[in-house]
């Protein structure tokens, strides 16, 4: 057949949903945006993995509170934005770390950040769409979505499977999935044993 790389008709093109693109297509592409310069782009996924105990609350919430107040994160600049923080496993120590946040960031503003301090299953699809309606609720759409922890967030799941992870993490929503445009990063906390 004598059709080479970004020579496919345009129809045809328009009519898949898998795209396939030649090397020039490729790299005639914008880079992403970053949300953290050099680490985390725009619409990017991150997860989180360590043994318990390791600080990976900490670290992500230390991530929503800079991006929420558009302060610099560990010498890296942020793009500020809303953050939604779901802590499922009920926001107990939240009050403690977020007076000790403010504390040391001279009082910034937070008004940005936003808590969900009960579990969604994000293996449900009813409860994933509610979670998705509230989001979509915001004034604009999420600059990160902080799932602390997928262990929680996904009853019935498994934690260390891949597999349950990204079903989780693809029921949030993305740009496609809020009438304000940009889709968040999405960061996700989970345990991860030897």
């Amino acid at each position: 057949m004598g059709v080479t790389g970004d020579a496919l008709p345009s129809r045809d093109r328009e009519a898949r949903r898998f795209q396939l693109v030649g090397v020039e297509e490729l790299l005639t592409r914008p880079d992403p945006e970053p949300l953290v310069k050099g680490l985390l782009p725009k619409d990017g996924l991150v997860g989180l993995f360590g043994a318990p105990g390791a600080g990976k609350s900490v670290l992500a919430l230390d991530l929503g509170l800079s991006v929420a107040s558009g302060c610099g994160w560990y010498g890296r600049q942020v793009e500020q934005g809303i953050v939604v923080y779901i802590a499922a496993e009920g926001g107990a120590g939240l009050k403690g770390r977020l007076r000790a946040w403010t504390a040391g960031h001279n009082g910034r503003d937070l008004s940005l950040m936003r808590f969900l301090t009960v579990a969604p299953d994000l293996l449900d699809r009813a409860d994933a769409a509610a979670l998705r309606k509230a989001i979509g609720e915001l004034p604009e759409a999420p600059a990160l979505v902080v799932v602390d922890t997928m262990a929680r967030s996904m009853p019935g799941g498994e934690e260390g499977c891949g597999s349950s992870q990204l079903l989780a993490a693809g029921r949030l929503p993305r740009d496609d999935q809020h009438a304000c445009g940009q889709g968040p990063g999405v960061s996700i906390g989970g345990h991860q044993y030897s």
